[in-house]
């Protein structure tokens, strides 16, 4: 119920990527921009988040919603 709540507060937005970069590359930049945690489960994008203290969100046991590198 919680992650219902969260998600109706969220907002879609479109973000242009430039063509040489990868979608985490462009999650990665507009998180940076906006000073925003990235809600995701990708291990891979977790771990460049982390390297630049970036906050993220996660789903752990699939029922629990982590709010990692936030102080």
């Amino acid at each position: 119920m919680l992650a219902l709540k969260i998600a109706e507060r969220c907002v879609m937005v479109h973000v242009e990527k430039d063509p040489s970069e990868t979608y985490d590359d462009a999650i990665l930049r507009k998180a940076k921009e906006w000073a925003c945690p990235v809600a995701t489960n990708d291990v891979k994008l977790r771990k460049r988040l982390r390297k630049e203290a970036i906050p993220t969100i996660y789903l752990r046991q699939k029922k629990k919603l982590v709010l990692e590198g936030h102080t």
